[in-house]
């Protein structure tokens, strides 16, 4: 306002300010509820009843980190598709498709029925 009072800015350009001053305000009130929302889920994840973000004190310098145990992505990766529950219980469903299709191609066999019977 102070350049458009002067001549040397444009009514648009006192606009263009005034909105991107309102998207920042927006971006900062859409920040604090996604920081709310994350502190409200680290709560129950933890168990308490909040979590105030002072309590998120940065890492001292005496923090040290542990190696992994398998090192490399690859040794993680395969780690993960084996134990992964849910793609067990679909290996058992294909294991359970593949006997059901068997069943129903034995339907469609030949069948031979033998009677025997004895007697003294």
């Amino acid at each position: 306002q102070h350049l458009f009072q002067q001549g040397e800015g444009t009514r648009t350009d006192i606009l263009e300010a005034e909105s991107r001053y309102e998207l920042a305000t927006a971006e900062e009130i859409q920040a604090l509820d996604e920081q709310d929302a994350s502190l409200r889920e680290l709560g129950a994840l933890l168990g308490v009843q909040s979590v105030d973000i002072a309590d998120l004190a940065p890492l001292n310098q005496n923090f040290a980190a542990f190696t992994l145990a398998p090192a490399n992505y690859d040794s993680w990766h395969e780690l993960a598709i084996t134990n992964n529950p849910t793609l067990a219980s679909q290996r058992q469903a294909v294991e359970v498709a593949r006997y059901e299709v068997e069943r129903n191609r034995a339907g469609h066999l030949p069948r031979i029925t033998a009677y025997a019977s004895s007697r003294q």
